[in-house]
């Protein structure tokens, strides 16, 4: 019965908390710290191209 509420929370979490704590994890697994580094520097990447690409999708939708 814990596992299925576990999973029902998992489910119905936010995504952006989701997000946050799968985030948090990959951190965590860092060996030392470069590879910190390296991850923080990875997540920081992706984090800004899909601004970007949102960025993109809202000012073709808006121009004239």
């Amino acid at each position: 019965m814990y596992l299925l509420s576990r999973l029902f929370q998992m489910l119905t979490k936010p995504s952006e908390q989701g997000a946050s704590e799968r985030a948090e994890a990959y951190l965590a697994d860092a060996s030392d710290r470069y590879d910190l580094e390296f991850r923080m520097r990875k997540l920081d990447r992706e984090a800004r191209s899909e601004e970007r690409r949102v960025g993109k999708e809202c000012r073709s939708r808006w121009s004239p």
